[in-house]
């Protein structure tokens, strides 16, 4: 429980800036470089405070050289640990971003809708059938990436 109150402290409270959430998983690791590449584009653009969240559910450091990301300081790497603290931080993130590599059984974008938090995913038509106008769709370009973190943040 003092883990979950340090870290809400640390990024809703502290941190006075808003942030993105990205789920990293085995599915989604694998696009992580290009999500940085997309915040990036984001950061250079809008020069916000807006800050990246990554949740790591896998046992190692997803990024590899991330002492050489230029945002790094806007980074921050999490692994959740608990239910309890995911659903939390997913609650105060402004949007969440879940790019996988391929699509599974999981209904990712519910923890999302539940909370009321715009949340950026594939374009699928799976998904697209599922979440309908409930998400924003997206390519896994880097640009095409940043153009919709732009989109979610300009228009809430």
């Amino acid at each position: 429980m003092n883990e979950l109150i340090f870290i809400i402290h640390i990024v809703v409270v502290g941190g006075e800036h808003e942030f993105f959430i990205y789920e990293c998983s085995e599915l989604t690791q694998p696009n992580l470089k290009i999500v940085l590449k997309a915040f990036s584009i984001f950061k250079k653009r809008l020069k916000s405070g807006m800050q990246l969240l990554i949740l790591n559910d896998i046992n190692e450091n997803p990024v590899k050289d991330f002492h050489n990301y230029k945002y790094r300081n806007e980074v921050q790497i999490i692994q959740p640990g608990s239910i309890q603290l995911r659903a939390t931080l997913i609650a105060a993130a402004y949007a969440g971003i879940y790019i996988p590599e391929f699509l599974s059984i999981e209904n990712f974008g519910l923890n999302y809708m539940k909370v009321n938090v715009p949340f950026l995913t594939i374009n699928d038509e799976q998904l697209l059938s599922i979440y309908k106008d409930a998400a924003i769709y997206t390519e896994i370009d880097e640009k095409k990436i940043a153009d919709n973190l732009m989109l979610l943040y300009k228009d809430e």
